[in-house]
């Protein structure tokens, strides 16, 4: 078993293709805790492209890695995560978390907002 992320491996092109690597040699792959909840995010929709990659890592107890978000990635009943059905990571920012949060003097989060 191989553990990796979106983080330290290029993004999700770069997890794809180290996933691909490792299932030719015949090793299953895991995603790290991606170190913020948009990272975690992304560690699940690059996980559910590569097929030797059967769980995820969650640190537990959530609640100081859960930020800036309005829905974080959280196991089901049966202990699995699902993808959401929208465009993109499908993560929504907290707009209020984050203004509340940004330096002053910075309106990079405020242009970043639809």
């Amino acid at each position: 078993m191989v553990l990796f992320d979106v983080y330290w491996k290029a993004g999700i092109t770069g997890m794809l293709k180290t996933a691909a690597l490792f299932e030719a040699m015949g090793v299953k792959v895991a995603s790290h805790h991606g170190a913020s909840p948009l990272m975690n995010w992304a560690n699940r929709q690059a996980l559910c492209g590569a097929t030797n990659a059967d769980w995820v890592e969650i640190l537990v107890p959530e609640s100081g890695y859960d930020f800036a978000l309005l829905h974080y990635l959280a196991p089901d009943a049966d202990g699995f995560v699902h993808l959401p059905g929208g465009p993109g990571l499908g993560a929504e920012p907290d707009w209020d978390y984050i203004r509340a949060h940004t330096v002053a003097g910075s309106d990079q989060t405020i242009a970043w907002e639809r």
